[in-house]
């Protein structure tokens, strides 16, 4: 493996992005030889790889790997080599991530199973891992050739996830009617419009203090 590697990551230009990436999968060529022997099971087997090897993506590799028998993860690939050694590291000791949601209120607290408070509720029905579930469904949608397209329900969740910040930003209510035809609110860092973009950590926004921004 290259000993050249990018150590200021706010100064990547394209050429040394070309130049990691090379490192990136000369490091994957270099581990995929042992890769196998870290997660394998059943005789029919799908091959997984990972492309981006931080926090988040080695839990979606975890999760891809023991949400359903015959899988195994043979390819790692990050523009930082540094990050690869990581993410096999974890995967090696099959270390578990916590994640968790929950929402509190005035009247109690609401979790994804349950709420707690003057209304109580409890589900009763199956309790898969989530993280797993959606990765045993592509699984078997692959093994029964019956394509899965979840492209719809990903953006209406991000959307979901949007109107949420828009709403407390601006401390006003958000409906999904105003989002979808109504808003102006634009995203886009400035330094895709103009090209000028970097590899490179995201530039930090602070959020509004107040959280009484105008609703855009």
């Amino acid at each position: 493996m290259s000993n050249e590697s990018v150590t200021d990551h706010d100064e990547i230009s394209r050429r040394n992005f070309i130049k990691a990436s090379a490192a990136a999968a000369t490091t994957v060529g270099a581990l995929t030889a042992g890769l196998p022997h870290v997660f394998a099971a059943g005789s029919d087997k799908i091959r997984a790889g990972l492309i981006g090897c931080g926090v988040r993506g080695t839990g979606v590799a975890m999760n891809c790997v023991l949400s359903s028998p015959g899988v195994e993860i043979v390819a790692l690939g990050d523009v930082f080599p540094d990050q690869v050694d990581k993410a096999l590291a974890r995967l090696k000791d099959n270390t578990q991530p916590l994640v968790g949601e929950a929402l509190i209120g005035t009247k109690g607290k609401a979790q994804a199973a349950k709420i707690q408070g003057a209304n109580p509720w409890k589900y009763s029905g199956p309790d898969p891992n989530p993280y797993e579930q959606e990765h045993a469904d592509l699984l078997k949608s692959i093994r029964d050739g019956k394509p899965l397209n979840e492209g719809r329900s990903v953006a209406e969740a991000t959307l979901t996830a949007i109107m949420g910040r828009m709403s407390a930003y601006s401390g006003q209510p958000v409906s999904w009617e105003f989002a979808m035809k109504e808003s102006e609110l634009d995203l886009t860092p400035k330094e895709f419009k103009n090209e000028s973009w970097r590899l490179g950590p995201a530039p930090k926004i602070p959020p509004p203090a107040k959280g009484n921004e105008p609703l855009v």
